[in-house]
């Protein structure tokens, strides 16, 4: 009789539980964290900002596939097809202006999601999210750019482990070199 495996049991770890054990935070999350605290005019200015600074290209569209190395264009048949698609499209989308560029986002996270969308945001490179926040002197939101979890502060003050300065030693910096003291005039009485 063939032995019977059991099979190796693995915890399967959902992606929040795992960032909260190393106490880091999802890029999403990040993005509402930041986003909520934005106001409709630092989403209306993020927003021209992030259209004049980097404008929406569809993924599709055959110019951005020139290989930089080999410096081969994609076929002329191909991108005539492409802007006669994109002028039909646009045209048909000028009414309720329904293009990617020229729609709002509803709220701050949506706006850096667009960001993300871009490929100008992602969890290795947060220097364009930083600079837009830096032109809107939004200062204050800079320290939540980033993905390790803040701590939480105890307002109890516990001492761990021995003393940075043992007592018994004198420090010299604290002591002038020319005034030496003796613990005999310290007595209360003694003059």
């Amino acid at each position: 009789m063939a032995a019977i495996r059991k099979p190796i049991f693995f915890p399967s770890w959902e992606e929040e539980e795992c960032l909260d054990y190393y106490g880091m935070l999802s890029l999403h999350r990040m993005f509402d964290i930041i986003g909520s605290q934005l106001t409709d005019s630092d989403i209306d200015a993020l927003s021209f900002l992030l259209n004049e600074s980097y404008p929406f290209t569809h993924p599709l569209d055959p110019n951005i596939w020139t290989v930089e190395e080999a410096d081969v264009a994609p076929d002329s048949a191909l991108i005539a097809a492409w802007q006669r698609w994109n002028r039909s499209s646009s045209a048909f989308n000028n009414d309720n202006l329904d293009t990617p560029d020229l729609q709002r986002p509803k709220n701050g996270t949506e706006l850096l999601l667009q960001l993300e969308r871009r490929g100008k945001c992602d969890e290795s490179n947060f220097k364009h999210l930083l600079q837009l926040l830096r032109i809107l002197t939004r200062h204050d939101l800079l320290p939540y750019v980033s993905l390790k979890r803040p701590r939480t502060v105890s307002p109890e003050r516990y001492t761990y482990g021995p003393s940075v300065v043992d007592a018994g030693n004198k420090m010299d910096d604290c002591l002038n070199s020319t005034s030496q003291t003796s613990e005999d005039s310290w007595e209360t009485g003694n003059t």
